[in-house]
């Protein structure tokens, strides 16, 4: 439990980084829905950070329910928001 602070953080400091050079990149292409996909990032991170507060003080369900946001919201984000505006930067190369 020691170590869960310090891995949080790790996770939450790489996806700041993550977001922010995949908003940079769908700027440099032009692409229209990134306040729209930068807004899904804003609100994932919130919630990382909210469940992550209280993962620290609370039980196994707590772990898991994190666990299962973190792994469907990554999934659902790849599946759609992503296939979009990749499909939108290939058109531009």
């Amino acid at each position: 439990k020691i170590l869960l602070p310090s891995v949080l953080k790790e996770i939450k400091d790489y996806t700041v980084y993550h977001f922010s050079n995949e908003e940079k990149f769908m700027e440099s292409y032009g692409y229209t829905g990134v306040s729209i996909h930068k807004t899904a990032h804003d609100s994932f991170i919130k919630e990382v950070e909210f469940q992550s507060g209280k993962l620290l003080d609370s039980d196994v369900l707590s772990g898991e329910k994190f666990y299962g946001f973190i792994v469907n919201w990554i999934l659902n984000h790849i599946a759609k928001a992503d296939r979009v505006w990749a499909k939108f930067v290939e058109t531009r190369l």
